[in-house]
């Protein structure tokens, strides 16, 4: 009877009764590699381990507190385990109030602690005890009342039991419980409400009014036995969180930080001061951070490890020095510090805050023992009433302002609630019936997750809990299945995410007594403030609540997982994937958001897919915008997340008289969202008089340590200056630049309030206006000092004054000087003022870099944004800003000579049509004018009429609109060139916006890696140009080192094309764009436009001359190329008239002549380059090696051919010569170790080439095969192969025992009308060119091959075109050219025009086809050509891609168009992985590449000095001898 008297008071007493929330969380933070595993593992009692893996990801674990701890205890034994649930644990220690217990009890609890051992099972409850445990399989479950339907399963309960609706019908009827208390009414907590506080009347919200959903806890006499073996008081949870020290996870860890928590922030003090201090000084500013609350002040221990060490570099007295100056900038952290207790004083070295710690050794426990201690008596001052503490303090000292922080009592339901969602958020080990589990989940099978879309039933031992649908279940396996029914199946249960819904009605079912829907919203607020879940009350995701916070980390790890690569990041929990590839995600969007931060929605999207539903993403993209994990770039759809922003590593502008500067001095206490974060305010904020109204910059340019804005009128840098100094050293640096000095003071001291009002709350007790020596301000070039700092800082951006340009930072710096408007010429100057819409637009592309000596064009690039409602409101805006620019762009320019040359905007094409090219429409400046172009469709003759606002908003490629202008002008400032006119192109691309939205793209934003890239590929296949793609190789090393990726690897890279930009091929190059500028002048049909064109001949005959004489010089390495160059140019001068033609009429034959020219000079470039890049010392690209599956280094190229009716394939391909193996066993290519290597040392690679060769013929039905470079081991396979089947012929260009020859191999069906061998090579006779004509029904082909030497300066190619050229003009055929040029056709079509030919079309196969020894790029020098000089029948072609003419082919060349692009490896990025043996094999090369370079960059400065000294010594001789004859 008594039993049952104390079973009702107990369920009573779970119905009304209130408690505190005794879990206090422990924070491990620091450094990696400062000691913060090891010392969780001592405070637990565990043993050191020497190998002690670094933390990546999260660990949690929870202890218990000893109840009866006194505060002069000495000693205390290490933490045990938590084992129960918080619910359970208060409901006991009510439980043991007097008031409840009556003499049978007391004799009962004596009796039965007698007999109980002491290691007897604990109570067994409902709730798992901690969020994020690592041990599932500890303490699972929880005893209490067996409902009698246990065993029934939820299908036999009646037509409702399994019923969501009528669960949650039932729910919502209920009405609210009285009394609770909400995270509002904190400070009256229920338990200082006087005795009768829990007496208040209260509604009973039990099973009759909703559905129920798990037991309550019942008293039996094994409880009761447990209750009088404890002692009482209150138990106190330790919750220690240990987080992972890498800066990759800075942010990371912000998502947990809370102001209810003890943090134990760690340094090493063995390790180097000044690294120590960054770290903690970092670590420390960020949990102030979190001190923002007036009356929440979380206490910071800080904890030194290895203080036995005997090479000890932290000294307590520095240290102490270091952290008053902290406090001083940092006042609160003055309360935060907790001073260390006095017994400590002579192991603390002098600093009051240090908690000194050894892990090893054999007395360890001296070490730690009082630091647990400490954190023991925290912890229950933390959840203990305040006032209690003050009451016991007699002697008047201060109470820490943390005590009582978490002493807020709350109702028994609310922890029962918290231990519930908590619970399900971690996952726990259940049961459930068999033919309930294939309800819920028909395909379930072990080792899968399976979402359960209805209610499930499961029981825990003997308590049993109805999951609602969104609960996760995972079968074990069979072996896992022991002591069970046959009929139930053992499964895990977890839950990360619920409808708001099921939350309401699984906390409203609980037992005996529920929550109503008004206080479940009440317990998720409290809980959410806790990190316990996360709950947002706003409208779209209220509806979701996340039970497992840590998915928000496992969201925000795969993205970080996705910008630094596998091979980069690390992380030990499973549930955070390493992507590498991901089909939903583009290549562009990929690539765009490793190099620069920057992430699509789309990218967000296809990462988290898999993982979760729609609102799940929605409410994770929430709390990291809310968390400054992810700031939103301005642009609709695209956000930057800080933790993958690069660092900049580019210095920073020179200050000019009229810039406004600003320098701040925060003793690097900057996240890495502090730029982002800035940038956007100053983007939101920024209104002044007599300005625009509002900031309209295109998307900022944002770094993790710099962050660029510009208007149409001013731009504001904000960077660490200098920008490459540890971040303890750096000011923080304002820049304001614009043309009215007074507007840029304004702007300045705007952003100066933007930070004071909205940055600067970060760093709480800063208050810049009161103490104004920490802002200084700089104007214009006043402060000598200031000024000499930021020259030092350019020339060593090191910091090391005696680098002398070795380290890779330094030489990076060096190599990519900018160029800037006070460079350019007032001409050039004065056109880029008037042709561009901003005011801050400089030349972009390559031209911006002073190592281009040489560029052929200026380019200019702006981003428009207006302001407008929508897209059709902003296209005539845009329209009318473009007329206003260049419809009297001459006659604002008077002093210098500049035409308009066209806007390219919209397609001449309705539809796309299959393998058509879109053919873009080119606008004059009167139809520019007029708004409007006049056009013809089809077949129709009725004009059509397009409008400038429908052509800009369908673009031109990758923008909204080019315009194209031809400017006389110098293009330097310290140049002494002639004037002469160059094309200057003005690309824009545009958006709008209305007031603080997101801007809209008009054009889709532009990745320019990716454009880099997608030139790179076309430079080296389609449109082989060697020129440009050096160009496009700096653009693209320039880029990625100046975000710090791969610093030396790109500094190699650097250095290496630095020599060919200043070249004479380079000056000769830019000559060529010379002539092709007045081509495109003398095709404006502008009457004026082209006599300007014709006066500016004699200019470039004259630039040509200059270039003749220097070349005439030339000796040595470059003799033969200069005589190349020579030759080349003699043959351009025959089309260059020296003077102007007087006669009408003759601008399309100038043009032919000229366009011949620029061809002629181009391909002299082109030999020069490639010759170049084959010749480099050292590679600068990766080798392909074991990479390289295939066993010749040519893949095949192929095309189909149509000749009237008929259409036919054919193929060309370099098997390489057996016998020029010994230059892939030296490794020019990077091709050792390939199937090459492996197939010539097997000797079967005459088999392999064979089988290639059959299913080109009989899988592809290639027609026509030309082999080059065949030997006679493999021609007589080959004939033997053919041999077996009577479908196929060949033709050898030589006899049977020649080394080295070609051959065609036809489809037998073609008859051979006649085939003959030309000796066309003086320095090979060996080597010909073949002909051979076919007979195709009622059409005749000729089809030529031929494999030219490759020495870059010999006669070969010349000797080519002249035995080309009488093939073809000896009989009028349709030819086709298949054959390995050695040569880009870029430098062997030019000498075919020369000669006479017409109406030559080389096909634009879409991949490169070789390597180039030396540098191992890639290069195509493999090619087809159609000929169809005066013929009446012509040859059309059209390239084959790799996989339609070789199965696997596209994978081999994907391989070589990645050759110019190296994996993106981010210097920046710190880890303490090991290094791998290919790394630092890798690594070492490169270091010995620089080595030797360095050594030649000095050998060459000693032998410019001694040459100097010579020529001193020998003109000081002759001065002498004269003044002797004298």
């Amino acid at each position: 009877m008594e039993l049952e008297r104390l079973q009702k008071l107990s369920l009573e007493h779970q119905k009304k009764s209130v408690a505190p929330l005794p879990v206090v969380r422990l924070y491990f933070v620091g450094r990696g590699r400062a000691g913060k595993t090891t010392t969780l593992r001592r405070l637990k009692g565990e043993s050191f381990r020497d190998d002690e893996p670094s933390t990546h990801g999260l660990d949690v674990w929870a202890g218990q507190v000893e109840a009866d701890l006194q505060a002069d205890s000495k000693q205390t034994g290490p933490w045990k385990r938590w084992e129960e649930s918080m619910y359970l644990s208060a409901l006991k220690d009510g439980l043991r109030n007097p008031l409840l217990k009556g003499p049978e009890t007391d004799a009962l609890t004596a009796q039965n602690a007698d007999e109980q051992p002491d290691d007897m099972l604990e109570p067994q409850g409902l709730i798992e005890p901690e969020a994020g445990s690592k041990d599932d399989e500890q303490a699972q479950s929880t005893q209490g009342l067996n409902e009698p339907e246990h065993a029934t399963s939820v299908a036999s309960q009646g037509p409702k039991a399994n019923q969501p609706d009528a669960l949650l019908e039932s729910s919502a009827a209920a009405q609210p419980t009285q009394g609770l208390n909400k995270p509002e009414e904190h400070a009256t907590s229920v338990a200082s409400q006087g005795p009768n506080a829990n007496e208040q009347p209260q509604e009973d919200i039990s099973s009759s009014s909703g559905p129920k959903m798990c037991g309550p806890v019942v008293l039996d006499e094994d409880m009761l036995s447990k209750l009088g073996s404890q002692k009482a008081g209150m138990d106190v949870r330790l919750q220690c969180w240990d987080f992972p020290g890498q800066e990759e996870y800075a942010l990371l860890n912000q998502l947990h930080f809370s102001e209810r928590a003890i943090y134990l922030v760690f340094l090493d003090l063995a390790g180097q001061l000044e690294d120590e201090w960054r770290h903690l000084s970092f670590w420390l500013w960020k949990i102030a951070r979190f001190s923002t609350e007036k009356d929440a002040c979380p206490p910071i221990l800080l904890i030194g490890t290895k203080a036995g060490a005997r090479n000890r570099c932290v000294t307590g007295l520095e240290l102490q020095k270091r952290l008053e100056d902290l406090q001083s900038r940092v006042p609160r952290l003055k309360e935060q510090l907790q001073p260390h207790p006095a017994d400590l004083g002579s192991k603390c070295t002098k600093c009051p805050w240090l908690f000194p710690v050894e892990n090893k050794g054999e007395n360890f426990e001296a070490w730690i023992s009082p630091l647990r201690m400490q954190l023991q008596r925290m912890a229950l001052q933390f959840v203990s009433p305040r006032d209690l503490w003050e009451a016991e303090n007699s002697d008047g000292s201060v109470v820490p302002r943390f005590v009582g922080l978490q002493a807020e009592t709350f109702a028994l339901t609310w922890l029962r609630a918290h231990d519930l969602l908590t619970r399900l958020g971690s996952g726990f080990r259940a049961r459930a019936e068999r033919v309930d589990v294939k309800k819920v989940a028909p395909s379930a099978e072990p080792g899968r997750r399976f979402k359960i879309k209805d209610y499930l039933r499961v029981t825990i031992d003997k308590d049993w809990l109805i999951l609602p649908p969104g609960a996760f279940i995972g079968l074990h396996s069979q072996d896992e299945q022991d002591d069970l029914r046959e009929e139930e199946l053992s499964l895990d249960v977890s839950c990360d995410f619920l409808e708001l819904k099921a939350v309401q009605g699984l906390l409203r079912g609980m037992q005996p007594q529920g929550l109503s829907h008004q206080d479940t919203e009440e317990v998720l607020k409290l809980l959410s403030t806790l990190g316990i879940v996360v709950w947002i009350d706003k409208a779209k995701l209220r509806e979701t609540v996340m039970l497992n916070p840590q998915q928000v980390a496992v969201a925000m790890a795969n993205l970080i997982a996705l910008c630094f690569g596998a091979h980069n990041f690390e992380h030990k929990d499973d549930k955070i994937k390493v992507i590498r590839k991901i089909e939903d995600i583009s290549e562009s969007d990929l690539l765009r958001f490793r190099s620069s931060g920057t992430a699509t929605q789309d990218l967000i999207r296809g990462v988290w897919k898999k993982d979760f539903d729609e609102a799940s993403q929605q409410l994770l993209q929430e709390v990291l915008l809310r968390n400054d994990l992810m700031c939103e770039r301005l642009v609709q759809g695209e956000f930057v997340l800080p933790s993958c922003l690069p660092i900049a590593h580019c210095a920073e502008e020179a200050i000019r008289e009229t810039d406004e500067v600003l320098y701040l001095d925060v003793v690097g206490l900057l996240s890495p969202n502090f730029f982002p974060a800035l940038a956007h305010l100053i983007y939101r904020n920024i209104n002044l008089e007599n300005s625009p109204t509002i900031w309209k910059p295109g998307p900022p340019q944002v770094f993790r340590n710099r962050g660029d804005l510009h208007s149409d009128t001013h731009s504001v840098f904000t960077s660490m200056f200098p920008v490459n100094a540890p971040s303890n050293q750096s000011l923080l640096r304002i820049l304001v630049r614009g043309k009215d000095q007074k507007a840029n003071c304004g702007i300045a001291q705007e952003v100066k309030r933007v930070l004071l009002n909205d940055i600067l709350v970060f760093h709480p007790g800063i208050d810049i206006e009161k103490d104004p020596s920490l802002f200084f301000r700089l104007k214009g070039v006043a402060g000598k000092e200031t000024l000499e700092r930021e020259r030092s800082f350019a020339r060593h951006p090191c910091l090391n004054s005696q680098c002398n340009l070795t380290c890779s930072l330094c030489r990076v710096s060096e190599l990519l000087q900018e160029r800037f408007l006070p460079d350019l010429s007032p001409g050039l100057r004065s056109i880029v003022e008037h042709a561009a819409v901003q005011r801050h637009t400089r030349p972009a592309g390559s031209f911006r870099f002073k190592a281009m000596q040489f560029p052929g064009d200026v380019d200019l690039e702006e981003y428009l944004v207006v302001d407008a409602k929508s897209k059709d409101e902003a296209l005539p805006t845009l329209c009318r800003i473009i007329q206003e620019i260049f419809w009297g762009l001459s006659a604002r320019n008077s002093e210098v000579q500049v035409f308009f040359g066209g806007l390219k905007a919209g397609s001449n094409l309705v539809e796309k049509a299959p393998g058509v090219q879109k053919e873009w429409l080119k606008w004059s400046q009167q139809e520019l004018c007029d708004g409007k172009k006049e056009m013809c469709r089809g077949a129709s003759a009725t004009p059509v009429f397009m409008t400038l606002s429908k052509a800009l908003e369908e673009g031109h490629e990758t923008w909204t609109a080019k315009i194209d202008m031809f400017a006389k002008v110098r293009l330097f400032e310290d140049s002494e060139a002639t004037e002469r006119f160059f094309e200057i192109t003005n690309v824009l691309r545009a958006g709008y916006f209305e007031g603080s939205k997101p801007i809209q793209p008009i054009t889709k934003e532009k990745d320019s890696l990716q454009g880099i890239e997608m030139n790179l590929k076309k430079y080296s296949s389609e449109e082989p140009n060697a020129m440009k793609y050096v160009k496009r190789l700096w653009e693209r090393s320039a880029y990625l080192a100046q975000r710090g990726f791969d610093l030396d690897w790109h500094a190699n890279m650097l250095e290496a094309l630095r020599p060919l930009l200043r070249h004479w091929s380079a000056e000769l190059s830019q000559i060529a764009a010379h002539v092709e500028t007045l081509v495109k002048m003398m095709k404006s049909g502008q009457r004026g436009v082209i006599e300007h064109a014709f006066k500016d001949l004699p200019t470039l005959c004259q630039s040509l001359r200059s270039l003749q004489s220097r070349l005439e010089s030339e000796k040595g390495s470059e003799k033969e190329a200069a005589q190349d160059g020579l030759e080349r140019i003699r043959d351009a001068m025959k089309y260059i008239p020296e003077e102007p033609p007087r006669e009408s009429g003759t601008e399309k034959k100038l043009c032919e002549g000229l366009r011949k020219a620029q061809l002629l000079l181009e391909s002299c470039v082109e030999t020069v380059v490639i010759s170049k890049l084959g010749s480099f010392e050292f590679p600068v690209a990766k080798r392909l090696g074991e990479l390289w599956q295939f066993p010749s280094d040519h893949p095949p190229i192929a095309a189909k051919l149509t000749l009237g009716e008929r259409t036919i394939k054919v193929a060309s391909w370099n098997v390489l010569n057996r016998n020029y193996y010994k230059y892939i066993d030296a490794d020019t290519q990077g091709l050792k170790g390939s199937q090459i290597t492996t197939l010539h040392e097997a000797e079967t690679r005459e088999n392999i080439i064979i089988a290639k060769i059959k299913k080109m013929l009989l899988k592809t039905y290639i027609h026509m095969l030309c082999l080059q470079e065949c030997w006679p081991e493999l021609v007589a396979e080959l004939k033997a192969a053919l041999g077996e089947s009577l479908q196929f012929e060949m033709i050898c260009s030589g006899d049977e025992q020649d080394k080295n020859q070609e051959v065609i191999v036809f489809d037998s069906k073609v008859s051979v009308l006649h085939a003959h061998q030309y000796a066309a090579f003086s320095e090979n006779s060996k080597k010909v060119v073949t002909e051979v004509r076919f007979q195709l029904g009622m059409e005749s082909l000729r089809v030529v091959t031929t494999h030219v030497p490759g020495a870059p300066f010999g006669p070969a190619r010349s000797e080519f075109a002249d035995c080309l050229t009488e093939i073809v003009k000896g009989e009028t055929l349709p030819t086709v050219l298949l054959a390995d040029l050695n040569f880009p056709e870029k430098a062997v079509y030019p000498l075919l025009l020369d000669r006479g030919l017409e109406d030559i079309n080389f096909i634009p196969t879409p991949y490169p086809t070789n390597i180039c020894q030396g540098s191992m790029l890639p290069k195509r020098i493999d090619c087809i050509a159609v000929i169809n000089h005066k013929v009446a029948s012509k040859l059309h072609a059209i390239a084959m891609g790799a996989e339609e003419l070789l199965e696997g082919l596209d994978q081999v060349v994907e391989l070589l168009q990645s050759r110019s692009a190296v994996p993106l490896t981010l210097t920046r990025y710190h880890s303490d992985k090991v290094e791998t043996e290919a790394e630092k094999n890798c690594r070492l090369e490169m270091e010995l590449h620089a080595a030797r370079r360095r050594v030649k960059v000095l050998q060459r400065t000693v032998d410019s000095q001694q040459e100097a000294l010579q020529r001193a010594n020998q003109e000081l001789a002759e001065c002498r001898g004269g003044r002797s004859a004298g």
